[in-house]
């Protein structure tokens, strides 16, 4: 598995989130580039999706970072998405 934190996001846009509730399936799709990066989390076992913009609004990726099973994506916004997640894949 490749390491959350090292994934390229930085300026990436972010296009949408969906969360699977039965399967326990987070997806979080991104336009990198011209293409569309997709990060698929399994067995999830919360997420946390806040916008309210404290750096101004900003729809871009300004980090990614891993806390153990907590995997965060912090955007340019100065919001942080968090995934509590057994594991994540890149589609």
């Amino acid at each position: 598995m490749a390491n959350f934190a090292d994934l390229n996001l930085h300026d990436a846009t972010l296009i949408n989130i969906e969360f699977d509730w039965v399967n326990a399936l987070t997806l979080v799709s991104f336009k990198l580039h011209l293409e569309k990066v997709v990060i698929k989390f399994s067995d999830c076992t919360n997420i946390c999706i806040p916008h309210e913009n404290p750096w101004g609004q900003s729809a871009s990726v300004n980090a990614t970072s891993q806390d153990g099973n907590t995997f965060k994506i912090e955007m340019q916004s100065g919001d942080i998405i968090s995934v509590n997640s057994s594991s994540f894949c890149v589609e």
